[in-house]
């Protein structure tokens, strides 16, 4: 590999770690600061903005419990934490323990796979390089990934990622040649932890990277971060040979190094998190409700009833607060455990019982804020899925392992010496994808299993 190639594929690496699960947690110093809201329209145009903010509401009440809908666990994991909303949902799992190897496909980038997507007849695993694979397990494309997510859009047939020059990029499954680039807030010089499409918006999140400080050879926290939102003009149109999109970009720039994003179920708003605030907007990023409270933000995930699941740091503790849409925190629970350096968001089953890995532990949240149970986990620990049927999916050292209501154990399947480094997920017909550093695996606990969903 050329010395070039070698200096860029470390950058790439350590820009990945920092966006690879969100923010870093580990400072609470801004949330004491009032913070400059920007809303961006063109280069030339741009309003600061002071919101008017409701005070979040603490209720002792008992919360209501919406019934989710079949598509609110449908077997597309198009995205990290399957979907916009990032509460990992998934289809129903087999309830049965007979699950046997379908193919496992040699991963050509052994770049430590973070996540597998899956949409239709589209899979994608996401590290330091992206590869694309069809249904059946062939091994079709792969590239260099820059510091974002990716992000998979059957409907236009392309994969979504951030490239090395900080560029948003469509890649075609059909071919792997890149349909289009556009260009978004901070460039190369942040990461963007939140990219997805909806309708005819492109929409993607992110936050800048430490900054040197060279007196003292130290970084120093970012001090932007972003929404920008892309209305598109035509479909996929593009405006020159190198493939620049041709849209309206809007943005909104807050003066902080922590941001966290969710759409709604409906998919036409967007809920924004930063220190003190919890803002709802719609797709042109303006801003049409937001409440005000102490607190951190650390991750956050949304339900079917745009009920947010937000893991906080206050003064005292860490905790998951479950915001309603009107700003009444039904609960807040002291989470147990230590906090992991970049929080996962919250897994949120049918029945609204969240799951939380910490460092050291699992703890599952009934719809009330009281424990239901807990699980130690050990540093192999690579990620949680959560079922229709109420059962959590984790991948542990070598093996994924279901864990019931009651939080008991069943080991589904062990690859024998290979970690596992992404969490299981469930293909439309039940059967689970995951990754090793090495590997990608299909399982299944059907007799036959279709090449295509």
């Amino acid at each position: 590999m050329p010395k070039t190639e070698k200096i860029h594929l470390k950058v790439v690496l350590l820009a990945f770690l920092f966006i690879s699960q969100s923010v870093d947690c580990s400072t609470t110093d801004e949330t004491k600061k009032p913070m400059k809201i920007t809303y961006e329209t063109s280069p030339m145009d741009s309003l600061d903005l002071s919101p008017t903010l409701t005070p979040l509401k603490f209720s002792s009440q008992t919360a209501k419990n919406s019934v989710p809908s079949s598509k609110d666990f449908s077997g597309n994991y198009f995205s990290p934490y399957g979907n916009a909303q990032q509460n990992s949902r998934t289809v129903s799992i087999n309830p049965s323990h007979n699950w046997h190897l379908v193919w496992k496909t040699e991963i050509i980038e052994k770049r430590t796979p973070r996540f597998v997507l899956q949409k239709g007849g589209a899979i994608a695993i996401q590290a330091t390089a992206w590869q694309l694979f069809s249904i059946d397990g062939k091994a079709t494309y792969h590239g260099i990934a820059g510091p974002g997510q990716l992000s998979i859009d059957t409907a236009n047939h392309l994969l979504y990622s951030i490239d090395r020059n900080g560029y948003l990029t469509g890649t075609r499954h059909s071919d792997g040649v890149r349909a289009f680039r556009t260009s978004l807030s901070g460039g190369d010089l942040a990461g963007f932890p939140w990219v997805h499409r909806q309708g005819e918006y492109l929409l993607a999140a992110g936050s800048e990277f430490p900054k040197s400080d060279f007196e003292s050879n130290a970084p120093s926290s970012p001090t932007i971060s972003s929404i920008d939102s892309i209305y598109l003009i035509n479909q996929f149109q593009v405006i020159s040979t190198g493939g620049l999109l041709n849209g309206i970009l809007k943005r909104l720039m807050f003066e902080t190094e922590t941001l966290h994003v969710a759409a709604n179920n409906e998919g036409d708003k967007l809920w924004v998190t930063v220190p003190n605030r919890l803002l709802i907007t719609n797709h042109d990023l303006e801003i049409l409700n937001g409440f005000s409270g102490d607190f951190t933000p650390l991750s956050m995930s949304l339900d079917e009833a745009n009920t947010a699941y937000i893991i906080v740091k206050t003064d005292q503790s860490r905790e998951l607060w479950r915001i309603t849409s009107e700003g009444v925190v039904t609960y807040r629970n002291i989470l147990m455990g230590q906090p992991r350096r970049f929080e996962k968001p919250p897994a949120v089953g049918i029945d609204h019982t969240a799951y939380i890995a910490s460092d050291d532990v699992i703890q599952a949240i009934d719809i009330n804020g009281q424990t239901r149970w807990s699980r130690p986990i050990s540093d192999t620990f690579a990620g949680m899925s959560i079922s229709a049927s109420n059962k959590l999916l984790i991948s542990e050292e070598s093996s994924v392992i279901l864990i019931d209501e009651a939080g008991q154990s069943t080991n589904l399947f062990d690859t024998g010496d290979e970690p596992l480094t992404t969490p299981p997920i469930l293909t439309e017909n039940g059967d689970i994808l995951v990754a090793s550093g090495q590997y990608l695996y299909r399982l299944t606990a059907n007799k036959t299993t279709p090449d295509a969903q």
